[in-house]
């Protein structure tokens, strides 16, 4: 979670360290130019409360960032047109993530699954039905990796081979909504 809110700052230049607290700057001192293997296994359980002074405990609280994080959001950008092979880790909690907010559920310690399903039925739905979705309940992030990259050259290999791209769609679990964040009211 830290590198993302790093990555979205530093993408968008927001000054986020004017909204953290002592323990946010001292990660953000120790990730900003650190890649996501340094944040691996460091921070366990950590959410945006922990980062941030009191009156921000709402990212929505903070418009440029909601600005920047509905920028990222796949959900909102145009579908697809060519065949894609999505394959996602269920078992974060070999990475840290621990918590298992209710409406979010969990993930692979970067990404949260319901997210992901969510963007893959919003592909099947708005036109892309050549859209393969594998969920792996019992991997991580870099867990999935050595599973899927055998399994996601095998599907390019057939993809040049001409072969008709398989589908998921009408069979991906639902997910999360995707609509974008809103600022929020303040008094």
């Amino acid at each position: 979670m830290p590198m993302a809110v790093i990555g979205v700052s530093r993408a968008y230049d927001i000054d986020i360290k004017r909204y953290l607290n002592p323990k946010g700057v001292a990660v953000f001192d120790e990730l900003e130019h650190g890649s996501i293997v340094d944040a691996l296994g460091r921070y366990p359980g950590m959410t945006w409360k922990d980062l941030v002074k009191p009156e921000y405990k709402d990212p929505n609280s903070i418009p440029a960032f909601v600005d920047a994080v509905n920028k990222v959001n796949l959900g909102e950008a145009a579908t697809p047109t060519v065949p894609g092979f999505i394959g996602q880790g269920n078992a974060g909690v070999l990475e840290g993530t621990f918590n298992r907010p209710p409406g979010i559920g969990t993930g692979d310690g970067v990404m949260v699954a319901g997210d992901v399903r969510a963007l893959a039925n919003q592909y099947c739905a708005t036109g892309n039905s050549s859209i393969r979705y594998e969920q792996y309940n019992l991997l991580s992030h870099f867990g999935a990796m050595p599973y899927w990259t055998p399994r996601a050259m095998s599907w390019l290999d057939d993809r040049f081979a001409g072969k008709a791209a398989p589908t998921s769609c009408g069979r991906i679990p639902a997910g999360n909504s995707l609509a974008p964040e809103k600022p929020a009211v303040t008094d």
